[in-house]
C-alpha cells in the first residue's frame, strides 16, 4: 500500500531529508572520510523519516521551480551551518585537552 501525499507534503519531506543529511555529513563524528557516503546519506534518510511525523506541513510560498531549487539550497546551508559550527565546537574541545596536556 503506497501512501498518498499532496505536492506540499512531498516537498517539506525532501526539505527535511536534504537539511538532515546536509547536517549528518558535516557533523563531527559521522562527517568523517573513513565513513562511507552511502551510510551518511541512508543516515539521513532514516533520521529525517523518522523526524517527519514532527513537521508541519504548510502550502508553501514557492511554486516555481527557481522558488523550490532556493529552498532546497537555503536547507543544505542551514544543515551545513549547524554541522559546521557542532564540528567547530568539537575542534575547541580537543585543541583546549591538547593544549591542557602540553602544559602538563
Amino acid at each position: 500500500m503506497v501512501p498518498e501525499f499532496t505536492w506540499y507534503e512531498y516537498q517539506s519531506i525532501l526539505l527535511v531529508i536534504v537539511r538532515i543529511t546536509a547536517l549528518i555529513v558535516t557533523a563531527p563524528f559521522l562527517g568523517d572520510s573513513s565513513i562511507p557516503r552511502i551510510l551518511k546519506v541512508g543516515l539521513g534518510l532514516l533520521t529525517a523519516l523518522l523526524l517527519l511525523p514532527m513537521v508541519d506541513v504548510l502550502p508553501s510560498s514557492y511554486r516555481t521551480a527557481p522558488g523550490f531549487t532556493y529552498a532546497v539550497a537555503k536547507e543544505v546551508m542551514v544543515g551545513v551551518t549547524i554541522g559546521f559550527i557542532a564540528r567547530l565546537l568539537f575542534m575547541g574541545v580537543q585543541f583546549s585537552g591538547q593544549f591542557v596536556s602540553l602544559q602538563m
